[in-house]
């Protein structure tokens, strides 16, 4: 109805006009006000011209020549400044290490622990490097790189002092001091403060560990828990000893990233593997840690447990959700069994647990909604452990780390260089996997790939068929799901190229640490008794992906 208007209003401009012109006074400019749909229109057009969003956290980087680093120097052996007023470290030797590997040089900057985070996100600084655990908290607001090192913690006391503990929950009487931020801190609140075991008041929060350190010898506090090697540092200064070495919540150290920086973030993951492969990071810790190689038994934790494992254990079942259309990981055989590289590492786990495993085939884009919705107790679906998915679950330690491949059909002509290249053909990939993320990512946002030529399948089969009868040109995938498929014959592998890293894991409710905790302690023995590995030789052909 609101364009009807126009003529009538014209028309009675037009009239205004005549009557002033016909009084002898000028004719004052008309300004017409831009109706509705005109600026709606504006609107759509602007909408459809805006750029799309382009990850430049590296070449940002290579262009300034400079990466900017945020730490919290109070923490020796990890970061400190040193007598020439210098940042030294075990922390600040690998960064060095690291942006030489980058041909970049490094600024690094000093600021309180508990605002890192808050600084990164907000631009002044790049990167992260402070002892800083990969929690599931911190990872709902940045990015992680792979874990440059794994620590234990201590429970320290001021010399002289008469008290013993047997475990950590032992210092719930007492008046505690952490830093403020730090995976102690977020120990003590969950398992003390939050349980009623201990009183807030009790607990005092700091900005610098040096500052607890401080109060601890002065006897305004009775306890401090911190990162083991750093209490053995502050030990050394004298005044205080080591009641206790127990791990806490594990520390996973890792290099932490603004989120989305996925062009930086996999720098930074290359030249950490390539440090470790070649004995650098072991140096440093020979030099900074002493060479201490934390004894499993002296760190081991207490079990853990909570409700849904309680209800495990009562109810003698695991009920595991996957996506069974991705051999050689899971599929259905022809026994109509569940069957693959997955199935029988969660049989095998169950086994370890004394639980019966009840498995689920649900399509793989279903699986995240079926574990927060309380279908299932547990995801095994070749699942990547991926930035965005930890936002809505909780992982495992991986157990299995893959490559990607990109499949073509038989008798095509197609030659794929990179990745990149599927940029103008018709691209198949399973939804809600690391691939539909990659190509989403990197050629729909970038404007490489139109929307219309991207085919998302609720099951990898599907994909695969209709490569086969030519409604797609490639199918991306995992690159061992990749072979199985081949050997049906009819496709054929274009390229390997591992996308975003396969970083398999078992998927938890959030805040499911009883299960979690409990499905972990058995995929660590079964990487270290080589059992994993004897599956990968059954179902992966024994393959190592370089």
């Amino acid at each position: 109805m609101k364009r009807n208007w126009l003529p009538i209003t014209c028309v009675l401009l037009v009239m205004v006009s005549i009557l002033l012109t016909g009084c002898g006074g000028p004719a004052e400019p008309v300004v017409e006000e831009p109706t509705e749909a005109a600026t709606e229109e504006v609107a759509v057009a602007a909408t459809e011209e805006a750029e799309p969003i382009v990850d430049d956290s590296w070449s940002r980087i290579q262009e300034a020549g400079k990466i900017v680093v945020g730490t919290s120097a109070d923490y020796p052996p990890f970061e400190f400044v040193n007598e020439d007023n210098e940042f030294d470290g075990f922390d600040m030797a690998l960064i060095r290490e690291v942006s030489n590997a980058l041909g970049v040089e490094v600024e690094i900057q000093d600021i309180a622990f508990d605002g890192l985070i808050a600084a990164l996100k907000a631009g002044q600084i790049d990167a992260i490097i402070a002892a800083m655990s990969a929690t599931p908290e911190r990872d709902k607001e940045v990015d992680f790189t792979i874990n440059y090192y794994v620590g234990t913690d201590a429970i320290l006391i001021k010399e002289g002092s008469a008290l013993a503990f047997e475990s950590a929950e032992d210092i719930a009487a007492y008046k505690v001091g952490v830093q403020a931020g730090t995976i102690h801190e977020t120990w003590v609140q969950d398992t003390l403060l939050a349980t009623g075991a201990m009183d807030e008041a009790n607990l005092s929060r700091y900005e610098r560990a040096e500052l607890a350190i401080s109060d601890l010898k002065n006897g305004r506090i009775d306890v401090v828990a911190m990162d083991y090697f750093a209490a053995k540092a502050y030990v050394e200064q004298g005044g205080i000893v080591m009641a206790l070495e127990q791990n806490l919540s594990g520390e996973n150290m890792a290099i932490a990233v603004r989120e989305g920086s996925t062009a930086l973030q996999e720098q930074l993951n290359g030249v950490i593997e390539g440090l470790q492969d070649s004995g650098v990071v072991d140096t440093l810790a020979e030099e900074y840690l002493g060479g201490e190689v934390i004894d499993a038994e002296s760190s081991e934790t207490e079990a853990v447990t909570g409700p849904v494992w309680e209800k495990v254990l009562s109810e003698g079942k695991l009920v595991v959700g996957t996506s069974a259309d991705y051999p050689p990981f899971e599929f259905i055989n022809e026994d109509n069994e569940f069957d693959g590289f997955d199935m029988a590492l969660i049989k095998e786990i169950g086994n370890r647990l004394g639980v019966e495993v009840e498995l689920q085939d649900i399509a793989f884009d279903g699986l995240i909604a079926a574990l927060k919705a309380g279908q299932i107790d547990a995801i095994i679906a070749a699942m990547s452990a991926t930035p965005d998915r930890d936002k809505e679950v909780d992982f495992t330690v991986n157990y299995y780390v893959g490559t990607d491949a990109i499949l073509i059909k038989e008798g095509s002509d197609l030659v794929l260089e990179s990745a990149d290249d599927m940029a103008g053909y018709k691209i198949g990939v399973q939804s809600g996997t690391l691939h539909d993320t990659w190509v989403q990512e990197n050629l729909v946002d970038t404007g490489k790939t139109a929307e219309a030529d991207v085919s998302r399948y609720e099951r990898a089969e599907l994909a695969i068929s209709d490569l086969k009868n030519g409604r797609v040109e490639v199918v991306a995938m995992d690159y061992f799901a990749a072979k199985a498929y081949i050997e049906q014959g009819g496709i054929v592998m274009a390229l390997e190229q591992n996308l975003s890293g396969e970083n398999m894991a078992i998927a938890v409710r959030e805040g499911a640490e009883g299960i979690r905790w409990n499905l972990e302690q058995v995929i660590l023995e079964l990487q270290e008794e080589g059992f994993i590995d004897q599956l990968a030789e059954e179902y992966l052909a024994g393959e190592s992906v370089e």
